[in-house]
């Protein structure tokens, strides 16, 4: 296994602030599609129909402030 998100199934709409995030085996954790920064949190995760993933206040890694 490579990564993994934990929480409870809901269906609680995504918000329009939402930033979309993804994983890449070749790469080390979830990442934000628009900056690339390392997340490591969420307040929320939406996992969309058509295969996307959203975050709601991702909360990057402190590896991206080094």
């Amino acid at each position: 296994m490579h990564a993994f998100v934990r929480g409870l199934r809901t269906d609680v709409p995504r918000p329009a602030d939402a930033v979309r995030i993804g994983y890449r085996p070749e790469q080390p954790g979830f990442r934000r599609r628009d900056t690339d920064e390392i997340v490591v949190a969420a307040s929320a995760v939406w996992f969309e129909p058509d295969g996307t993933a959203w975050a709601a206040n991702p909360i990057p890694s402190l590896e991206t402030y080094l």
